[in-house]
Parts: structure tokens; C-alpha cells; sequence
């Protein structure tokens, strides 16, 4: 078994919510209420760029206003350290939804809208400067209505010392992992590429989105969609 096929299996024992994010993300009682709260990563908690990092993103998260980011409601300490309240809700990520109802992906209005949110979602990322960098199918969660929540930005992260960073390869733009690639925006559009072909892997890619999968997740970043308006355009003019 792979070191992310484990991560996963110990992920949904302790009912972890994203995968591959700098820190972890689940649901807890508060006061006696279900909550869902974000949690500094084991290990890193005394790590002063770390603790800068994980206070960075709740500053910039709790200043977001979009439907389809999860809102960051406050910080707090109490007996388990600091924490990060999330947005309430009854969630289920995107990889749950498409292992235990794969037919849902017949529902093209449904799935043809959730995709939208997602460009829409990290659109709204790209324009307050935030580059989400691990965007799975963990990490995009869904309501009862199946509305977006995207979760875990990790670019606030990438300058800790040591790395504390986990990525899930299959959706990871190749910059990201090789030793001199500069992430940026790109990076996202690719990943939204694979999840989008993802979403797919049981049945057949719909026409109008073969050439936005292959165009998004070329190699190269200059040969990617260079923003998520021309890639929203090419989704809405159907590829």
C-alpha cells in the first residue's frame, strides 16, 4: 500500500476531511456541537514559520466572502491548542460523493454546475491573490444540494522550513514537484483539469470537455489556459 492509499485509510478512520492539506481538517465537538475545525499539523505546531503560516490563513480565509469557499468563522485556542472554526454544515467531499454514488455523475446539469463552481470558486481565489495549489477531489467538498465548498489552501505554506507540505500527485501540476518549477495560477487550472477528467474516470469524457482537460493539463504552464477567465470561457462556449 502507497503512502497516499495509507494517509487516506487513517484520514477516513479519524474522519479527516481534506487530504494533502498543511493541516487537518475535522469534525469535532464544541460546547457540546458538532463543529468543523481546522487543526495545525502534528508535529509542526512549534515551528514559528508554521504557527505564521497556519494564523496567515486564517486572516486571509476569514476575509473571503464566496459561496463556494468554506468560511473561516475564528481563531481559538483551547486544551488541544489553536484551531481554525469552520464554516457549519454536513459535508461530503467530491472523492465520497463520486465512490459511494458514482451514477450521480449521469446528472450532467448537476455535474456540468459543480464544475462551474469550481472554476468559479478558485477564480474568486485568483482575484484576492491566493493560489489554492492542492486541489483534489478531498479537498472540494459538497453540500446536501451539491453547492461547492473548496477547502485547504496550502500556499500560504510553501515557505515553512522544513517543508510541511503532502500533495497528492495525481492532480499536482509538474511544477509543483519539480526543483526549480514556480507555481502560480496555472498550477490550479491544471488541477482543476484532472479533476474534471476525474470525474469522468467511469464513464466517457463528454465531447465539450476533451479539449479542456487536454489543453489544462498540458505539462507546460505556457501552454495551459494562462487564466481561469479564458478557462471558464472555453467550459461556457462547451470546450
Amino acid at each position: 500500500m502507497s503512502f497516499v492509499e495509507l494517509a487516506r485509510k487513517k484520514s477516513k478512520k479519524n474522519f479527516k476531511i481534506g487530504f494533502g492539506s498543511a493541516a487537518d481538517t475535522k469534525y469535532e465537538l464544541i460546547d457540546g456541537a458538532k463543529a468543523l475545525v481546522k487543526r495545525p499539523q502534528k508535529g509542526f505546531e512549534g515551528l514559528e514559520s508554521y504557527q505564521q503560516a497556519f494564523r496567515e490563513e486564517y486572516e486571509k480565509g476569514f476575509s473571503l466572502n464566496n459561496k463556494n469557499i468554506l468560511a473561516y468563522r475564528d481563531f481559538f485556542k483551547d486544551s488541544q491548542g489553536t484551531g481554525i472554526l469552520m464554516e457549519a454544515g454536513d459535508f461530503r467531499s467530491l472523492e465520497f460523493i463520486l465512490r459511494e454514488k458514482p451514477a450521480f455523475t449521469a446528472n450532467k446539469k448537476v455535474v456540468d454546475r459543480i464544475i462551474q463552481e469550481i472554476i468559479k470558486g478558485v477564480g474568486y481565489l485568483h482575484a484576492h491573490g491566493i493560489s489554492h495549489l492542492n486541489l483534489n477531489l478531498e479537498n472540494i467538498l459538497l453540500t446536501e444540494n451539491y453547492t461547492v465548498k473548496i477547502i485547504n489552501p496550502v500556499c500560504f505554506y510553501l515557505n515553512c522550513k522544513p517543508s510541511v507540505l503532502t500533495l497528492d500527485g495525481a492532480f499536482t501540476a509538474p511544477e509543483l514537484t519539480s526543483e526549480n518549477g514556480q507555481p502560480d495560477f496555472r498550477s490550479d487550472i491544471y488541477s482543476i483539469g484532472k479533476i474534471i477528467d476525474a470525474i469522468y474516470a467511469y464513464s466517457s469524457l463528454p465531447i465539450k470537455y476533451k479539449t479542456i482537460v487536454k489543453k489544462s493539463t498540458e505539462p507546460l504552464p505556457v501552454n495551459r489556459y494562462q487564466n481561469i477567465a479564458q478557462m471558464q470561457k472555453a467550459v461556457s462556449a462547451g470546450g
